[in-house]
């Protein structure tokens, strides 16, 4: 039999002292499995938002990459573009030097 040290303790050959002992250790029992289910829970929502936090990082950070990278390409067609058209004009005087 367990003697807890408290106002109610049970006392030897006083079965119903015990008995709300017993209960009253289950629903101790509970209330902390309770409390620790909540905090696991917590736990849990918080990793989630962590993830999902860490997942819209990378995708802005693929975005602004992906942004800075089109800059680029654009930079580079333009320097093409222009490459093309000082051919098209050097093309174009020497057809006219030819003419002449």
């Amino acid at each position: 039999m367990i003697v807890k040290k408290n106002k109610n303790h049970a006392k030897p050959g006083d079965p119903q002292a015990y008995h709300e002992e017993l209960i009253n250790e289950k629903k101790k029992k509970k209330k902390k499995a309770l409390k620790k289910k909540k905090e696991l829970k917590k736990l849990k929502r918080l990793k989630k938002m962590k993830r999902l936090m860490s997942m819209m990082a990378k995708k802005l950070k693929k975005k602004m990459m992906m942004m800075v990278m089109g800059k680029e390409k654009e930079k580079e067609i333009k320097k093409k573009e222009k490459k093309i058209k000082k051919q098209k004009k050097k093309k174009q005087k020497k057809k006219k030097k030819k003419k002449k």
